[in-house]
């Protein structure tokens, strides 16, 4: 297998591993409890590689199950940019079958499919190019 190929063949894995997941958050809204939270802290990431520093943002949030325990957890989707606020109020998605707990909120929903099925995506994309063009 020529790089071109090993690219299309990764890239489609990724695509479809994005598309899994996102399966399984897509249906969280029905399935999953809706419940108030509040953000109680910004957490920050820098990131740094040989030639560039990113700083990406989380929200920690607190909310409070129906038997009354307090749960405090950190977002699983990083911006580049703080989305929200110490105090701002906001959903959060509780679903105890899967042993899992999202913000409510577009791009929690929506980025790991944009991520991984953009970005498996691009590589078919390159394999193929690199395929033709050794034709």
């Amino acid at each position: 297998m020529n790089g071109g190929a090993w690219l299309v063949a990764i890239g489609l894995a990724i695509a479809a591993g994005g598309w899994v997941l996102h399966r399984d958050r897509a249906a969280m809204p029905s399935t999953a409890l809706r419940l108030p939270a509040q953000v109680v802290q910004v957490e920050q990431r820098t990131i740094a590689s040989a030639d560039t520093t990113e700083t990406l943002f989380a929200p920690r949030i607190r909310f409070r199950r129906p038997d009354g325990r307090e749960v405090v957890f950190v977002a699983d989707v990083w911006t580049h940019a703080p989305q929200h606020r110490p105090g701002d109020a906001v959903h959060v998605l509780v679903d105890d079958m899967a042993g899992r707990i999202i913000l409510d909120s577009a791009s929690s929903a929506w980025g790991p499919l944009v991520l991984f099925v953009g970005t498996g995506l691009l590589l078919v994309a390159i394999g193929v190019v690199r395929l033709l063009t050794r034709a």
